[in-house]
């Protein structure tokens, strides 16, 4: 199985060494995606980065089509929890999808399930999920019929219709310092920090 890490050229000599050795631990075959520069908005995004993280993603959709196996995506910025050495596939199988963590800053209408609960409409981030071949193909059509940015993809239209997993506590977080999506990714983080505690993951 796959485990596609999503990462800007300059950024890979730093940050893909580490990655690659956590990916493989988890037995996964670790695949390096160019990050994309967009250099064109388009409607439904609101920064170029959101646009190259939209076609980072698309692509790897594809790919997760065209090889008919489920598949494991992070983001550059993913932090995992100290001492995690295996991944839920077996329940994500179960739903098509599922979250390692998210960017949860509305927790109130959660419905906690023993180990887990359901992604709802703000459960933003994208830098830890899975999906298997038939997910990918409904996000691909949704992509295509609404390009936006792919966590809002995510929270409006797979979430609200779907059952998808995400685990308690968080198995990774996104360090919001070193994101290439959000200008103002310090502040971001700070309604997060309270709720994930940082020492737990590295």
């Amino acid at each position: 199985m796959n485990g596609y890490l999503v990462s800007l050229p300059e950024h890979q000599a730093e940050r893909w060494p580490r990655l690659e050795a956590k990916i493989a631990s988890f037995g996964l075959t670790p695949v390096l995606v160019d990050g994309v520069r967009a250099k064109k908005l388009i409607k439904g995004c609101v920064n170029l980065g959101e646009v190259g993280c939209l076609l980072a993603h698309k692509g790897i959709m594809e790919d997760v089509i065209s090889t008919g196996e489920p598949a494991y995506i992070f983001e550059d910025d993913v932090q995992f929890r100290k001492g995690l050495k295996e991944l839920p596939t077996e329940l994500f199988l179960k739903h098509k999808m599922g979250l390692l963590g998210s960017g949860q800053d509305n927790w109130k209408n959660l419905q906690r399930k023993k180990g887990y609960y359901w992604a709802e409409r703000t459960s933003y981030g994208t830098f830890a999920y899975f999906v298997a071949p038939a997910m990918a193909e409904i996000i691909l059509k949704k992509i295509k019929r609404n390009p936006t940015a792919i966590d809002r993809i995510f929270c409006r239209s797979i979430y609200s219709k779907f059952n998808v997993p995400v685990m308690l506590p968080f198995m990774a977080i996104a360090w919001g310092r070193r994101s290439n999506i959000q200008p103002a990714a310090k502040e971001r983080s700070r309604p997060i920090k309270s709720r994930w505690r940082l020492n737990e993951y590295e």
